[in-house]
């Protein structure tokens, strides 16, 4: 359950969301709403720098650069503004299922999938700050997708419905496997189906687990 109490904190406070965005001030809802509506091009655009961006939301350069220092900066900032809203997804989803963890996990997963195909660019901003020198929005994913899978996974272990050996890795494992294939469906550029393609990424994670686990089901 503290998986998902740490989701609650992130949508009802935000605290933990403002304090992972890199932002060196907040910056005010109008401009924060601009940016975020045009997240997905910000995110996924190569080369783009703050003075385009400005021009996109219709500001200045040097009113972006005084809530942001540079190009990560923002990034983090837009990836976890859509974390959060993703936590509320994911939330829904495991109260939503019927069954045991495991079974719990996979509506997880699927949700993850299907609101993630929906924005790839969060994945996009994920893998982009993924080095050494990454930012809050790892650090917000950590909590608000990979703690809840470790969670789960714990839940299914103790409950006998699947034999992990490792649950950090597994749930690593389980998340990347998903933004991956978000990536990779993005690059081809497939912009419907996602309840399908949801579908199918939850059969191979959970097949992925149960199999190499040896776990039955």
């Amino acid at each position: 359950m503290l998986g998902w109490i740490m989701i609650w904190t992130v949508i009802q406070t935000g605290v933990r969301v403002e304090t992972y965005a890199g932002a060196v001030r907040t910056p005010p809802v109008e401009l924060a709403d601009a940016l975020v509506a045009h997240a997905e091009h910000v995110l996924t655009e190569p080369g783009l720098r703050l003075e385009d961006v400005a021009r996109l939301v219709g500001t200045s350069r040097a009113r972006l650069y005084y809530y942001f220092a540079g190009q990560d900066d923002l990034r983090d900032f837009l990836v976890t503004r859509h974390l959060a809203e993703g936590a509320e997804v994911l939330a829904r989803a495991a109260d939503g299922a019927a069954g045991g963890p495991a079974d719990r996990l996979a509506a997880v997963v699927r949700a993850a999938a299907a609101h993630l195909a929906e924005h790839p660019g969060v994945c996009a901003g994920l893998l982009a700050g993924s080095g050494p020198e990454a930012g809050g929005a790892l650090a917000a994913a950590d909590d608000v997708v990979v703690a809840p899978v470790r969670a789960l996974l714990t839940e299914a272990a103790r409950a006998g419905e699947l034999d992990v050996a490792d649950v950090r890795v597994a749930a690593d494992a389980a998340v990347g496997a998903i933004l991956v294939a978000v990536i990779g469906r993005w690059r081809r550029g497939e912009t419907t189906g996602a309840e399908g393609f949801a579908d199918a990424v939850a059969r191979q994670v959970m097949g992925g687990l149960r199999g190499l686990t040896g776990a039955a089901g």
